[in-house]
């Protein structure tokens, strides 16, 4: 199955992109936004994950312990026996975790409806933080902000490093300025990189 927008099981349709391709003790899987399962006042163990406009079940939340929504924004689904995504971004595969990133750097990322496109590292080490209307809240630590323009419906989608090929992380928001600490001008984006979401959810990139 190659990368697509997954919607949650929920009363509100949320959906979100496909992150990166991972493996936590022994189980297939992917990393993807946490902060899609807000209709439910939070991710539950348990819940189910499709493709839109599809019956069949691909993954589903296997764990609380694979849930971390106030530190990096990322949540683990485990794929089902008969599903298998890849990592791929429109114009290149995604290889291998990405281990320093910094400022000028040049990467990559594809929408869920707009074309591939590509950006620079403005500031890492940051710490941000989003809420909406419904008064719902998380955090990320450790955060990458970039030029990489944040559409609606992008969240969860991979960020690569344009050259390598290396996965960077997953996009959670854009970086309107206030939410990041210190402050970031410029607008862009926030990405919550891999090397903090493999530090707290225990996962491994799989290539």
């Amino acid at each position: 199955m190659t990368r697509q927008c997954l919607c949650l099981r929920n009363p509100q349709g949320l959906s979100c992109l496909i992150g990166f391709r991972a493996s936590l003790g022994g189980r297939r899987g992917f990393v993807t936004a946490a902060h899609i399962g807000r209709a439910f006042g939070g991710m539950q163990a348990g819940i189910s994950v499709y493709v839109p406009g599809r019956q069949h079940r691909i993954g589903h939340v296997a764990s609380m312990q694979h849930f971390d929504l106030f530190g990096t924004d990322a949540v683990f689904v485990t794929l089902e026996p008969d599903a298998e995504i890849r990592n791929n971004a429109g114009w290149m595969t995604i290889g291998t975790q990405v281990t320093h990133l910094f400022v000028g750097q040049e990467i990559g990322a594809a929408g869920r409806a707009s074309p591939p496109r590509t950006g620079r590292v403005t500031a890492v080490g940051r710490r941000a933080t989003f809420g909406d209307v419904m008064g719902f809240n998380f955090t990320v630590e450790n955060a990458m902000v970039s030029t990489l323009i944040s559409d609606e419906g992008d969240s969860g989608r991979i960020v690569f490093d344009s050259i390598t090929g290396g996965v960077v992380g997953i996009q959670v928001g854009p970086n309107a300025g206030h939410n990041v600490t210190p402050v970031v001008a410029g607008g862009g984006s926030v990405t919550s990189v891999v090397s903090e979401i493999n530090r707290r959810l225990g996962t491994t990139v799989r290539p």
